[in-house]
């Protein structure tokens, strides 16, 4: 499968850090850490309805979410093994939202940075 269009970027503020995967200067999904629940806000900016199915290398995760403007969004502890497997999936991992395509996003660095962030509070 190809790859989804667009670019991760990392950014901090007084709440957490986040990766967001944008295309064409608009976000299509972010990781984002929330410092005060030792939590990560997985969130898909378009697409609609109340889950988040996530595909890696090591297996496929549904998750139950909340709408999220006209997108969806859900909430993991920051020890999640979820997230070790989309750190560490060969290449790409998928996301699937009740509606809107298929994103296909390459595994960098950047989602991984914000979880080690996190995990790294205390």
């Amino acid at each position: 499968m190809p790859l989804t269009p667009g670019d991760w970027r990392y950014q901090q503020d007084s709440g957490g850090s986040e990766a967001v995967f944008a295309a064409a200067g608009a976000g299509i999904f972010s990781v984002r850490c929330e410092r005060s629940g030792r939590s990560i806000v997985l969130t898909r900016f378009a697409g609609g309805g109340s889950r988040l199915r996530l595909t890696t290398t090591y297996g496929t995760r549904a998750l139950t979410g909340r709408a999220e403007g006209a997108g969806v969004a859900a909430t993991v502890a920051a020890s999640d093994s979820l997230l070790d497997a989309i750190a560490f999936s060969r290449g790409r991992f998928t996301v699937e939202s009740e509606s809107g395509a298929m994103l296909v996003l390459p595994s960098w660095p950047e989602p991984a940075r914000v979880v080690e962030d996190c995990r790294g509070q205390g």
